[in-house]
């Protein structure tokens, strides 16, 4: 149960998170800084660059680190981003686009990492159930995500309240991984019995 529990929450921080942040960030760049369409979808374009780098290295690294200590770094990467938004006030479209790419290299990884993870913690008997399961959290975070999100702007909430929020939700899943199951150097049996 404590597995279930632990890999749910990871999975809706991930992408309550990826989808909060990736959803919003052509609208902000337009809306509040006044970027053209262009130039904001190419600082979109870069932070799913630096995603997909954050991706590539948590596959090339996870077996060396380990699970719960790649989960943790990079969910305290995407807070600590989030946080010096929230704290600075995110005042021009190029930082955000800095800090929201260091998010995105921190949040792509942690779904990769998720995507290896969650099937080493179910025998290979409930390992659909299990994944299911993942995959039910997974689309609650991308529902809610972005929903809170744009309720934030829509009241006429500061962009420092939206990554503030953010970064709290990624501090969360931080502190949730502290508690999940390492499975470095463990066969599947010896995760199982």
């Amino acid at each position: 149960m404590r597995r279930t529990a632990v890999l749910s929450g990871l999975w809706f921080v991930a992408y309550y998170v990826n989808h909060g942040i990736a959803t919003w960030l052509p609208s902000l760049y337009t809306d509040t800084f006044g970027l053209d369409l262009t130039t904001a979808l190419t600082f979109s374009l870069i932070s799913n660059a630096t995603g997909l780098l954050g991706n590539f290295l948590m596959a090339l690294f996870i077996d060396r680190i380990g699970r719960r200590p790649s989960l943790i770094a990079a969910l305290t990467g995407a807070s600590a981003a989030l946080a010096v938004l929230a704290i600075v006030g995110a005042s021009s479209g190029p930082q955000v686009a800095f800090f929201a790419s260091c998010t995105t290299f921190c949040i792509f990884a942690i779904n990769a990492g998720l995507y290896l993870y969650s099937p080493e913690l179910y025998p290979t008997r409930n390992r659909a159930k299990g994944a299911a399961f993942g995959g039910l959290w997974n689309r609650l975070g991308v529902i809610i995500g972005p929903i809170v999100v744009g309720g934030i702007i829509a009241a006429g909430g500061s962009l420092r309240l939206v990554f503030a929020q953010l970064a709290v939700v990624a501090a969360v899943g931080a502190l949730i991984a502290f508690f999940a199951v390492e499975t470095k150097g463990k066969t599947l049996e010896e995760l199982n019995s």
